[in-house]
């Protein structure tokens, strides 16, 4: 499946923010877990309507709040997106 997103939307892969570094002395339940501010992705498709020039393209890595991912779930495949207008910074390594 083709997913192309729409109106201003990056369609992204979040990276994970559980890591080994990460690790606790004590388990905390999901839902007692404070989210991260920010997240960041790796740009995977860029809505036709963007134009932030090189930017914003496959395969640049983002940051933007969290709170503002969108997350659909389309079959068995959970996809997110984030609009371009929320991109706090890009990523250059």
């Amino acid at each position: 499946m083709k997913i192309i997103p729409t109106n201003k939307r990056l369609l992204v892969s979040l990276f994970d923010t559980d890591t080994e570094e990460d690790a606790r002395t004590f388990i905390l339940p999901e839902t007692a877990r404070v989210p991260e501010e920010f997240t960041r992705a790796v740009i995977l498709s860029v809505a036709d309507d963007v134009t932030a020039g090189e930017n914003l393209r496959a395969g640049n890595e983002i940051v933007f709040p969290t709170h503002l991912v969108e997350t659909v779930v389309i079959g068995i495949e959970e996809i997110s997106l984030v609009s371009a207008s929320h991109v706090v910074c890009v990523v250059r390594r």
